[in-house]
């Protein structure tokens, strides 16, 4: 009888911790030359880096990497737009949320990365957590169901037991 309570209790342990987001820079939002600005909301809290790649360079290649260069650096609070618009003469912009704009060359490639900030919780990976968990304990009940059953078919099927003359 402890052991069901233990898992129990290790579960909602689990629930209740969530899981935390991923902290290593993820790129969220590119930009090549030609293409038309966009911003966005920050999916979470956390620092924002605006790299310029380099000319000619595959957005989703490793070695352009190596040879991007950073362009600014902000702290965006979750929900914050950031991004690319056009300038009042024509020009291309970075939006780094309400801090002041960048000019920004429009013949040159861009990508924003995002670091999360630390300890924040990953609504979508714990809700799975918990769909896993209820998934678990549903299955978990119904063998023991199906085992209760089938011990009581059996009880029934050897004759008089406990309440039988």
């Amino acid at each position: 009888m402890l052991r069901p309570l233990m898992v129990m209790m290790l579960a909602c342990a689990l629930l209740l911790a969530g899981c935390r987001v991923d902290t290593r820079p993820k790129a969220v939002m590119e930009h090549a030359a030609g293409e038309q600005p966009a911003l966005r909301k920050a999916p979470r809290r956390g620092e924002f880096f605006l790299y310029a790649l380099p000319a000619g360079a595959n957005k989703d290649a490793r070695e352009a990497a190596a040879a991007r260069e950073l362009i600014l650096r902000c702290l965006l609070a979750k929900g914050e737009r950031f991004g690319f618009a056009r300038s009042s003469d024509g020009g291309l912009e970075a939006v780094p949320g309400k801090g002041d704009r960048e000019a920004l060359d429009p013949d040159r490639s861009y990508v924003w990365e995002m670091r999360a900030a630390p300890g924040q919780l990953d609504r979508q990976r714990t809700a799975l957590l918990a769909a896993a968990i209820v998934l678990g304990v549903v299955v978990v009940g119904a063998i023991i169901i199906q085992g209760m059953m089938d011990d009581l078919e059996e009880g029934f099927e050897s004759g008089p037991g406990f309440f039988g003359p």
